[in-house]
Formats: structure tokens, sequence, C-alpha cells
């Protein structure tokens, strides 16, 4: 752990590591039991979705922050960024990505077809059924006078924004399931004369101070190449650490990297 941290970082980072670290998987029974972290009174409860154990983490990552964190005025000086913390301690344990996608039940038969099956000849876009809510022009509108403000949005509405953004661009566009996506949160595909690009999007919803790491970069670089995928974006509201934008520069072919100011300039584009 870093040293230099906060006390009530430290705390609040140590729970997950040791929640992590001591999972007992269950693979007959599809579950995983977390052992006590934090305060006992939250007991040992057992999972059979990644969004409940990420809930979980954020429980327990929420109560050692604001525990140790100071505090003023009756209020928390600092703001616990709970949500980011427990996604990028999770990100460390791909075993749990291949367990809950083992799980994933099968796409709804709502669906009429998954963004993949565009690149076969004779699908058009217009046969696509999107389970993507509605963003509306008043948000968009509001984002680009108070872009700070998509920081402020549910993960999942920052994934409706940037799926919105790709549809406004002329892409067919799908929003994967809320389970675990293994870098799949939007995929964006378009055909056009020059042949079919599909784009994988891992959208990361996180507070200013908290920069995407390389670790991302090269998570969703790799899957791209594994499933040949034309292009990989990493959307955030935050920015991107030196060895994330090093990366990003030696693949940039393939990897394109959008923080909150070039998003903030899309949003406003938009709306002009």
């Amino acid at each position: 752990m870093d040293d230099y941290l906060p006390e009530f970082e430290q705390q609040a980072q140590s729970v997950l590591n040791f929640a992590l670290e001591n999972l007992e998987i269950d693979k007959i029974r599809g579950t995983i039991a977390v052992p006590p972290a934090g305060d006992a009174t939250l007991g040992q409860p057992t999972f059979d979705s990644y969004d409940g154990l990420h809930r979980y983490l954020m429980e327990i990552y929420d109560e050692q922050w604001y525990a140790y964190a100071p505090f003023e005025g009756g209020e928390a000086v600092f703001e616990s960024d709970s949500w980011s913390a427990a996604e990028e301690a999770m990100d460390t344990h791909p075993e749990l990505q291949e367990f809950f996608d083992n799980l994933t039940s099968p796409p709804d038969s709502e669906e009429l077809v998954r963004a993949s099956e565009l690149l076969k000849e004779g699908v058009t876009g217009e046969s696509v059924v999107m389970s993507l809510s509605e963003v509306n022009d008043e948000l968009i509108a509001y984002l680009a006078k108070y872009p700070e403000k998509m920081r402020d949005l549910e993960p999942r509405q920052f994934e409706e924004l940037i799926a919105d953004m790709f549809k406004n661009q002329g892409y067919n566009v799908e929003l994967t399931p809320l389970s675990r996506d293994g870098g799949r949160d939007v995929i964006a595909v378009r055909n056009d004369c020059l042949g079919t690009v599909m784009i994988y999007t891992e959208c990361k919803r996180y507070a200013a101070e908290n920069k995407v790491g390389v670790q991302i970069a090269r998570g969703l670089y790799g899957v791209i190449a594994a499933e040949n995928v034309t292009r990989g974006v990493i959307a955030t509201t935050s920015s991107f650490t030196k060895d994330a934008i090093e990366y990003q520069q030696s693949v940039s072919h393939r990897l394109s990297l959008a923080d909150f100011d070039v998003l903030k300039q899309q949003i406003q584009e938009w709306k002009a």
C-alpha cells in the first residue's frame, strides 16, 4: 500500500485488499463468500453477481473511510469515491471476471441482434434493439454548460451518455448488461463504403483526482486484440496516469483515451 496516502484512504483500501485476498469461491453453488472485514456486524455475505459484490465492497470501503476521515462542521472534509475504489480493486482480480461471466444469463430475448452480429453480411443497423435509456436534449445542454456534472452521474448513466455520443455520430450502439462486461461497456459499430468498424468502449466515471492507470489500458487492449476488434476507447471523467498515456501512444492505432477535457469538448460541440 502506498505510504503517502492519508490514513483514512489507507484504512479503506486495506479492507478491500483483505476482502479480495480472502474470498471463498464456490463453483458448485455459483457463489463467492467474503470474510468479515471492517465492521463485523456486516457478517459474511455470499454473492452470485458482480454488482452485488461490488456494492458490498463499496459499503465496507465507505465504512472505513468515514471512520478515519477528518470532519469539519459535522461533514467529512473529503468525499469517498467508493465506486471507483471497489471497481479498481476488483479489476486486479481477473478470476472474478471469469467467474461472473460464467454465471451471466443469456441475452434478453427482446434484443434482436447483438452488435457483434452486425459484422455478418446483410444485417442492418435498423434491426438493433438497445436497452438504452433516453439521454435527452435537456441533459446534454446542461452538461455542455456544466461538464463537471458528468462526475455526478450514476456509472450506468455515464455509460448511457457515452453510448448516445456514438449514436449521435452515426454508430449502431449496444449498451452491455450490468453484469460483468470485461471492457465492453459500450459497443459501437458502423458500416460504410470502406467496410465495418467496431469499437469497444470502457467507461470510468471517476472523481477528478482518481486517474485511470495503465492496467486498465492494457486490459482493454488485450480484449480488442483477442477479439479482433477495430479499436478500443477508454472514456473517463478524470484523466490518465503518465504510464497509461505512454502505453496508449505505443498502440495508438488501436487504442484511444478520452479524458474529461475530450468529453467536455465533444459535448459542447454536440450542442453547439
